[in-house]
């Protein structure tokens, strides 16, 4: 009897302010689970978009063909859709070789074989923009670098910016000594330097 007149009770009581809590407390819970799902969102991308660099530094690697603008543009959309990333993304591929000195006694310099981009991405035409990036080779050895950048927007509005996660990869020839590039001769399609031959 006692419990059932406690429990009555308890059910009747109105004091408190535990409306008054919900209505302070709740936009914060809301913006931070917001919050949590926009930064696992950016995350996702970002980790995709590495992955997804690698699988196309890979693939590329793997050629023993001159390879295409069709191909090209093949591992453009494997890149996408990899990302799974709606807003734009853009690929570029470079191969580079390093080479003995122009000049006498001189370090040996990296020089630039062939380039295309994706999506707008203009081909690489000066060495010295990406000469601090080239790893360490031995003379004569070509490498492939693939660069790539996916736009990111925010799924919520919760005053985070939008931004692009850019990832570049170095991967060496798996089963050529250069992996070539064929344009047909049109250089507005991608641009051949060299035949690359040459150390």
């Amino acid at each position: 009897m006692r419990i059932s007149s406690a429990i009555r009770r308890f059910r009747a009581f109105e004091d408190g302010s535990l409306s008054v809590e919900t209505v302070l407390i709740f936009p914060l819970l809301a913006w931070a689970l917001s919050a949590m799902l926009v930064f696992w969102d950016g995350f996702k991308v970002n980790n995709n978009a590495i992955a997804a660099t690698y699988t196309v530094a890979d693939l590329v690697s793997r050629q023993t063909s001159p390879i295409t603008d069709d191909f090209v543009k093949g591992a453009d959309k494997l890149y996408a859709k990899i990302v799974q990333n709606n807003n734009d993304n853009e690929l570029r591929l470079t191969v580079v070789q390093m080479s003995e000195s122009t000049t006498p006694g001189g370090d040996p310099e990296p020089r630039l074989v062939w380039s295309h981009g994706t999506s707008g991405l203009p081909a690489r035409e000066k060495i010295e923009d990406i000469t601090a990036m080239v790893p360490l080779m031995a003379v004569g050895t070509s490498m492939i670098m693939v660069e790539t950048a996916s736009d990111w927007t925010p799924p919520f509005d919760i005053d985070f910016a939008s931004m692009t996660f850019r990832n570049v990869f170095f991967s060496s020839p798996r089963y050529v000594p250069q992996v070539k590039f064929d344009n047909g001769g049109d250089d507005s399609i991608g641009f051949v330097y060299d035949d690359g031959d040459a150390a």
